[in-house]
């Protein structure tokens, strides 16, 4: 299989989640270990979808492994709070 970029990746899980959405199905998205993923997200970006896709803060759900929760926190918390505004 040849190698996929991040953004392949995420392409392809927006498109079956609008899928499921247009349906109107349940729809579940399993992420396994994508390491340096959280560093190298451009939050801009992430934050004007969100948006636009009304996607609120109480929606996320983060689950971080090898980090601990004072530096996820201290990163998340400012890019959490610019969706609400």
């Amino acid at each position: 299989m040849p190698q996929r970029s991040t953004e392949d990746a995420l392409y392809d899980t927006m498109t079956v989640i609008r899928q499921g959405n247009k349906e109107k199905i349940i729809v579940v998205v399993v992420s396994l270990d994508i390491e340096g993923a959280f560093d190298n997200a451009w939050c801009p970006q992430i934050i004007t979808e969100m948006k636009k896709k009304r996607v609120y803060a109480d929606d996320i759900l983060v689950i971080a492994k090898g980090h601990s929760v004072n530096a996820v926190e201290e990163k998340l918390n400012p890019a959490l709070e610019r969706i609400v505004a």
